[in-house]
């Protein structure tokens, strides 16, 4: 389906990196670059897609990052996670400097409109940029967007915060950011770090799971 030189796809829980709709069509993403270098400008998104679920059949393997195939710049992009979006569209979110998304109305073809930005939140103590995006979507049209990320912020040479986020749109364009659901137990800053949560949907139902190796519990909201 796709190869690449970049092997860190994730520095802890795997990301929503793949997605099936109900005619069992599948859609594949991961961080791709084909330089073979520690420099890998050419690093982004490596995107395919196998039409109806046949396994034998997917699309060609994408020579350049899908943000090259785009309205809008061509960015280096880390970090892809996807899911449906819409009747019949897909929805890609990716750090760059903070997070962007690109929206398409047809899985599978078509061009990519983006990238659209997710603000970073305001009003801090800290000037957080977010990073290590997770998405899913929900409601009978996959039309609510809900994406958990991760952001730090370096103190002095000896300390660094880590404060987990929680972002949320009901139509693609403006977004309500906030502390994770963690901040109800005082546990959105210090505690976990940058992939350690995972997102997911089943209807209206979205659960987020949150681990972590050092000291603290494994928690599913």
């Amino acid at each position: 389906t796709m190869w690449t030189h970049y092997d860190l796809q994730s520095n802890g829980a795997v990301s929503n990196r793949l997605y099936q709709r109900a005619d069992g069509s599948v859609a594949v993403v991961a961080t791709m670059s084909h330089e073979d270098n520690q420099t890998v400008q050419d690093r982004g998104t490596g995107y395919n897609y196998a039409q109806g679920g046949d396994m034998g059949n997917w699309l060609e393997a994408p020579e350049m990052r899908a943000e090259a195939n785009a309205t809008g710049d061509d960015l280096r992009t880390g970090w892809p996670t996807i899911a449906p979006y819409g009747q019949k569209g897909e929805l890609l979110v990716k750090h760059t400097s903070g997070l962007n998304y690109w929206i398409r109305e047809t899985a599978g073809e078509g061009q990519w409109d983006g990238p659209h930005s997710i603000p970073n939140p305001t009003g801090l103590e800290y000037p957080f940029s977010m990073s290590w995006p997770r998405v899913t979507t929900s409601g009978p049209n996959n039309d609510i967007i809900h994406v958990v990320a991760a952001a730090q912020h370096q103190v002095s040479s000896e300390e660094m915060i880590n404060a987990q986020f929680y972002c949320r749109s009901t139509d693609g364009q403006n977004w309500e950011v906030s502390y994770s659901p963690l901040e109800a137990t005082d546990e959105h800053i210090g505690i976990y770090s940058a992939d350690d949560y995972a997102i997911a949907s089943n209807g209206d139902v979205v659960a987020i799971c949150y681990s972590t190796v050092f000291y603290g519990d494994v928690v599913v909201m």
